[in-house]
């Protein structure tokens, strides 16, 4: 079995943030500009339309193919970005989040424009 290069808490946290800070027609907008395909027929047994739908798209993502994962950083990093503007304007439960989520992908240890 090949090695996760994304771990599943790290994708898991990642969608509790489109679930908590997103809509379905952003998160749509962000997957299908990074040119991550979208499984309609996946059904993660979970519940709520954006969580359902953030599965949807990671069901689709080889987590041990760099060509796949380069595809979902981006799109991280612009929820990173987001939610960074956020905790700008003084929301504390953002900062919160943001704070979790950089921890997680700083424990990835591979290159993104947040981190630099």
């Amino acid at each position: 079995m090949a090695k996760f290069i994304i771990d599943k808490r790290t994708r898991d946290e990642f969608c509790e943030y489109f679930v908590g800070y997103s809509v379905s027609r952003k998160i749509r907008e962000e997957f299908d500009y990074a040119e991550i395909d979208l499984d309609e027929d996946y059904d993660p047994s979970t519940t709520g339309e954006r969580r359902t739908l953030v599965y949807q798209y990671y069901n689709t993502i080889d987590w041990s193919n760099w060509s796949d994962v380069r595809k979902i950083v981006s799109v991280f990093e612009n929820a990173l970005i987001d939610l960074e503007d956020l905790t700008e304007n003084g929301n504390e439960i953002a900062e919160k989040k943001f704070r979790r989520l950089m921890r997680l992908v700083q424990k990835l240890d591979f290159p993104m424009r947040i981190l630099a």
